[in-house]
């Protein structure tokens, strides 16, 4: 379903008449722009922009969703004159605690686009390794890898998160070879944020356990990624978290052929907090952000 943020975005590019011009205006990207009128497009499953090199123009569908779109929004803005705190352009502020790793990699750029769409939300990032207490810390919103043990929370998954074995290429350097099997990497120190002795990875036609180290033991994913990075040896890692590395050339995947059971991401959130107005405009929002860089395997 889509949102009328959508409908927000496609109505100032027709105004605007070009990408350029609409993403200036917004502060914006030109391609987060461009991949969300895609995607209303494909949820409506026609097009509603013609594209050339010079000019944007309206398809027949597109004419009759713009002015829906006008009327849609000029609606939800005499609501929100209506019905202050139980409308369609949220106020308030937002506590958020994730991960020191999914909040620099992931929400921070993501943020920058939900305040030039949402002003009257104000956001709070606790980015913390450390699984704080709702009530306690005064937090709305967790995003969290994997189940907590409370029925007062409500936990609504996100999308899974993918592992990988990951090493710097400085200590891969330094090896007289490195491991291409996984019989080979089994003879290497690996370490992961789990606490566990042993991992199961299954490849193509067969499955395979690693042991894990515990000479060190780090249970912060953020501390574990610089251990790795610094040619601490063989570590266990979302592979989102490391997509910037694996680009710079400073991190190198071991094994990509194998893989780890998916771990699951979690919105995590008290039951008072469900019906919000703010909170579910920001998880309208960073939804499909988290789950495209979940997409990596």
């Amino acid at each position: 379903m889509f949102h009328l943020d959508d409908l927000i975005l496609f109505a100032e590019i027709v105004k605007q008449g070009s990408f350029t011009s609409a993403a200036s205006r917004l502060g914006i990207s030109k391609s987060f722009l461009s991949e969300k009128l895609s995607e209303l497009e494909s949820h409506f499953g026609v097009k509603l922009l013609r594209r050339t090199t010079r000019r944007l123009s309206l398809t027949e569908e597109g004419e009759t969703a713009f002015a829906e779109a006008l009327e849609m929004i000029e609606r939800a803005e005499k609501l929100e004159n209506l019905i202050a705190g139980h409308n369609l352009f949220p106020k308030g502020r937002i506590r958020i605690t994730a991960s020191i790793e999914v909040a620099s990699e992931i929400l921070a750029p993501a943020l920058a686009i939900f305040a030039k769409l949402h002003p009257q939300i104000a956001v709070d990032i606790l980015a913390t390794d450390t699984v704080l207490d709702h009530v306690k810390d005064k937090i709305d919103i967790a995003i969290r890898i994997g189940k907590i043990q409370d029925s007062n929370l409500i936990q609504k998954k996100i999308g899974n998160t993918f592992l990988g074995i990951f090493a710097s290429v400085g200590y891969l350097a330094s090896l007289e070879a490195e491991p291409h099997h996984l019989q080979q990497l089994q003879r290497h120190s690996i370490y992961s944020f789990h606490r566990r002795q042993s991992l199961v990875l299954s490849g193509k036609e067969e499955k395979g356990e690693v042991a894990i180290s515990n000479r060190i033991q780090i249970d912060s994913i953020t501390v574990l990624k610089t251990f790795c990075l610094s040619g601490g040896g063989f570590c266990v890692l979302p592979v989102a978290i490391c997509e910037t590395a694996l680009q710079q050339g400073i991190l190198r995947r071991i094994l990509p052929d194998w893989s780890f059971a998916p771990v699951p991401l979690y919105y995590i959130y008290e039951k008072s907090r469900s019906q919000a107005a703010r909170f579910m405009t920001f998880m309208n929002f960073m939804t499909p952000v988290l789950v495209k860089a979940l997409d990596a395997k």
